[in-house]
């Protein structure tokens, strides 16, 4: 019965990967669009790594909201983040 119910999530979980796969271009510029709006004040302060990783996780489930593909994203986490 568990290797059943872990197969039924594999495949529900791998549609549901390709259909976030097919908005990732349309979800970065979003995101992309985001941080141009961050400013040096903002990057600076000490809370900005947790501050950003809340307003990405807001951007990106207010564009998957319309899309009907899963409930949402709990969380954004940065392992590395380099400033141009």
């Amino acid at each position: 019965l568990s290797i059943r119910r872990q197969r039924q999530m594999c495949i529900r979980d791998s549609s549901m990967v390709d259909a976030i796969i097919e908005q990732e271009a349309e979800l970065n510029i979003q995101l992309r669009k985001k941080l141009s709006e961050v400013s040096e004040d903002d990057f600076i302060s000490r809370d900005f790594r947790v501050t950003i990783e809340n307003e990405l996780s807001i951007t990106a489930n207010e564009f998957f909201a319309g899309k009907d593909i899963f409930a949402g994203i709990d969380s954004i986490l940065f392992t590395e983040f380099s400033v141009n």
